[in-house]
């Protein structure tokens, strides 16, 4: 559970600034208004793919990897209720694909509302940056995961001392 806390962390605080990004910069405010903007601002665009790849739970980012980590050790216990939580678990993560694709799809597939600018807008700053390293700590954990498993193995096992 400590490996998936970790990492939902990380995956939200990234998709949480790029909304906030998004806001300041574009004055966004609602999935309608990112209408295109994927191709205007790729950077913000792409790393908010990744962090709805990420908390759908699709390989290769840090949430499928958390998930995973977290079923298994649910399942692992053999208990019916446990089992039978991973199930509707499994179930609530298919049918937020839907609502973290409706982003993406307003991101790149959505023609930009009238009177939006059509031209790129660079990204910059303190923000970006950080958006930044919490898109690689996102897709470097659902890569890399051995030492994340093995440092919240040990983490745990010292809580329980």
């Amino acid at each position: 559970m400590l490996a998936y806390l970790f990492v939902y962390v990380i995956m939200n605080l990234g998709a949480f600034l790029v909304v906030l990004i998004l806001e300041q910069k574009y004055g966004v405010e609602t999935v309608d208004g990112c209408r295109g903007l994927g191709w205007r601002a790729p950077y913000l665009g792409v790393l908010m793919t990744v962090f709805m790849v990420a908390l759908t739970g699709l390989p290769p980012t840090a949430g499928f990897t958390g998930k995973l980590l977290l079923f298994a050790a649910v399942i692992e216990t053999k208990s019916a209720l446990g089992i039978s939580l991973v199930a509707v678990a499994v179930l609530f993560s298919v049918v937020s694909l839907y609502y973290y694709a409706r982003i993406v799809a307003a991101l790149y597939l959505a023609k930009p509302r009238e009177g939006d600018a059509s031209e790129p807008v660079p990204a910059g700053g303190l923000y970006s940056s950080v958006v930044g390293l919490l898109g690689a700590g996102t897709l470097w954990f659902g890569i890399f995961w051995g030492p994340l498993q093995a440092m919240t193995a040990d983490a745990a096992r010292n809580f329980l001392k």
